[in-house]
């Protein structure tokens, strides 16, 4: 077993938030850690379906907001 370190008011309110729950400081820390690993693990796996969709859009169209007179050039003196 080991010993951790935490302020007075972290302490409270780990012990207050056990009491609430009625468990121990220790398995509420035990659950805290396990969502908080949970949840980055998810971070991760949604970080890297992010970059692997990298490029995956890459087209010869530009984007309207970049260009906005050439394209308004463009369109109109097309039309005529």
């Amino acid at each position: 077993m080991s010993t951790i370190s935490v302020s007075n008011e972290v302490a409270n309110e780990l012990e207050a938030l056990a009491r609430l729950e009625k468990r121990s400081v220790s398995d509420l820390i035990i659950d805290m850690l396990n969502q908080y690993r949970e949840k980055s693990i998810q971070q991760e796996d949604a970080d890297q379906a992010f970059l692997a969709m990298a490029g995956a859009f890459d087209d010869d169209l530009t984007d309207l907001s970049t260009s906005v007179r050439e394209t308004m050039d463009r369109h109109f003196r097309d039309k005529q």
